[in-house]
C-alpha cells in the first residue's frame, strides 16, 4: 500500500490521441475520455514522464499536460527516474510488445494498455505471463467495463428485470481487431462464453489485416435470470463501413422491453410495449425517447479502479487474461470469415 497523501507517479507511452489528445481539444468538454485527462481529473496521479518519437507531438503534449519530463523512447530515460507507479501504454498496437516489455523492466505496480495488447495470441499470452511473473497488474482499456449504464444493465439482465433476453444485434466498423472486439468484451461481460456459429466473409473498410466481419453467434444459457431461454440467446454482428460513418451499437431484444445503446454508449433508449393503434388486439413497440448515457464517466472510473487497486486491493475489472480471451475469439471469427470467403 502506498502513502495516500503521495501522488501515483504516472508514465505516458505515445502521446496521440487516446493518451491525451482528444481532451486537448476545445470543443471537448463532457469529461476525460484519455489516459492523460482521467489521471488529471481524477487528483491522485502524477503525470510525471512522457514517451514519443515525435518530438512536435510530444512537446505539445506535454506543455498542455505540464508534464516535466519528455523523451524519445523508453531507453533515454534516466535510471534515477525509473519510479513510475503506473505506466500507461498508449502506443500503436504494432508497437506494444516492445514498449510493455519496456515498461515491465521499469517495474511499475500497474500497466495500463490500450487494446489490443498485441496482434499475435502467443505474444500476447507471453506479455501475461511475464506480467505475472512480475506482479505486475496488467490492465486493458477495454472502456466498457467501468461504463455505469453496461453495468445497470448487467444486474438487469441478472435479475431477469425485462424478461428473457430474445436475442442482441451489434453495428459496428473499423476492424474485428479494433472496433469489434470492444463489442465482443461488452457483450462477454453482459453475457458470459460466447460462441460463434457462422461467420462471413469480412470487408476491408479499415485495414486489410482486420476487416469487420458480419456473424452469428450464441451465448450460453443464463441459469441465474429466471426467464431466460435454457437455449441462451442468438447475437447478431452487423458491419457497416468505416469510409460512410462511425457506427458502434447495440440492441437487446427483451420479452418487455427493447433496449439500445446509441453512438458507443454516449446515448440510450428504451422501448417499451404499447397496443396498436392502428391493428386490433396487437401489440408494438413505441418509438421511444434518446436519454443521455453515462459513458463519459468510464475512463474516470478506470483509473479511480486503478488508484484502489493500488491503495485498497481492489479487483481490476479488465484484465490481461480477461483481454486474452477477447483476443482469442477475435481471432476464431477471423479465422472463420476467412474459411467462409475461401468456400466461395
Amino acid at each position: 500500500m502506498t502513502d495516500r497523501k503521495r501522488k501515483l507517479s504516472t508514465l505516458v507511452i505515445g502521446c496521440g490521441n487516446i493518451a491525451g489528445g482528444f481532451d486537448m481539444e476545445a470543443n471537448n468538454t463532457a469529461g476525460p475520455c484519455t489516459h492523460a485527462g482521467a489521471y488529471r481529473q481524477h487528483g491522485h496521479f502524477r503525470l510525471a514522464a512522457c514517451v514519443d518519437p515525435n518530438r512536435q507531438r510530444r512537446q505539445r503534449f506535454q506543455e498542455y499536460w505540464s508534464i516535466p519530463a519528455g523523451y524519445d523512447a523508453l531507453g533515454d530515460i534516466p535510471a534515477s527516474t525509473q519510479l513510475f507507479d503506473v505506466i500507461s501504454v498508449c502506443s500503436p498496437t504494432y508497437a506494444h510488445q516492445q514498449d510493455i516489455e519496456a515498461a515491465i523492466a521499469l517495474a511499475p505496480r500497474v500497466i495500463f494498455c490500450e487494446k489490443p495488447l498485441t496482434d499475435n495470441l502467443t505474444t500476447t499470452t507471453r506479455l501475461i505471463e511475464q506480467c505475472q511473473e512480475k506482479n505486475i497488474a496488467l490492465v486493458v482499456n477495454f472502456t466498457r467495463q467501468w461504463d455505469p449504464d453496461i453495468q445497470a444493465l448487467k444486474d438487469a439482465i441478472n435479475h431477469g428485470d425485462y424478461g428473457e433476453l430474445r436475442s442482441v444485434i451489434g453495428s459496428y466498423n473499423k476492424g474485428i481487431f479494433n472496433n469489434g472486439s470492444h463489442l465482443l468484451n461488452t457483450l462477454s461481460l453482459l453475457l458470459g462464453q460466447l460462441q460463434i456459429e457462422y461467420a462471413l466473409p469480412g470487408i476491408s473498410d479499415y485495414s486489410a489485416s482486420d476487416p469487420s466481419i458480419s456473424a452469428l453467434l450464441s451465448s450460453k444459457p443464463l441459469t441465474s435470470a429466471p426467464l431466460n431461454s435454457k437455449q441462451g440467446c442468438p447475437i447478431h454482428l452487423v458491419t457497416a463501413h468505416a469510409q460512410d460513418y462511425t457506427l458502434f451499437e447495440l440492441q437487446f431484444i427483451f420479452q418487455h422491453r427493447v433496449v439500445h445503446m446509441h453512438e458507443g454508449g454516449l446515448f440510450w433508449s428504451d422501448r417499451f410495449i404499447k397496443a396498436s393503434e392502428r391493428f386490433h388486439q396487437y401489440r408494438t413497440i413505441d418509438a421511444g425517447n434518446l436519454r443521455q448515457g453515462r459513458y463519459q464517466q468510464a475512463m474516470l472510473a478506470a483509473v479511480d479502479n486503478i488508484y484502489h487497486f493500488i491503495q485498497d486491493k481492489q479487483a481490476l475489472r479488465s484484465t490481461g487474461a480477461a483481454a486474452l480471451e477477447t483476443q482469442k475469439l477475435c481471432t476464431k471469427l477471423w479465422q472463420r470469415s476467412t474459411e467462409s470467403r475461401g468456400a466461395e
